[in-house]
């Protein structure tokens, strides 16, 4: 899998996966963060990719553009997802003292996740459509 669908697909998956396990706050915890140090993870090495191939596009189902959604990562996109790791691990972790276990059960990680989802895939985006999309 290359590194611009990963860099969606963690904090998507990771949401999903609070949601499966909304009983337990010690689980969503857990998920929260490694969710967190995961999407660091593939944004940094989206930023590698990026730095060193030049720019990336996917376009999901191989539809022309107008029709389909196209991902384009740049140096400049690839730099704000790595800042949106840093921030979303630095907020995971404040979060495990300052959020209390009601609120995580209630799935505050996972919309932490979906959130920075959508914040990703507006950086990511190849067209000002779906980054509207994205923010909504």
């Amino acid at each position: 899998m290359d590194p611009l669908t990963l860099s969606l697909l963690t904090p998507l998956a990771t949401a999903i996966l609070c949601l499966c396990c909304w009983r337990s706050a010690a689980a969503a915890r857990v998920l929260g963060v490694a969710g967190m140090a995961a999407l660091l993870a593939s944004s940094l090495w989206l930023l590698l990719t990026v730095s060193r191939d030049g720019i990336l596009a996917v376009r999901f189902g191989n539809w022309p553009a107008p029709f389909g959604i196209v991902l384009v990562a740049d140096l400049t996109a690839a730099i704000m997802v790595v800042v949106t790791g840093i921030i979303g691990l630095a907020v995971a972790v404040y979060s495990l003292a300052d959020v209390d276990a009601a609120r995580q059960r209630s799935g505050y990680f996972a919309f932490l996740h979906f959130m920075l989802a959508g914040v990703c895939g507006a950086f990511l985006t190849g067209d000002i459509f779906n980054m509207f999309v994205w923010f909504e």
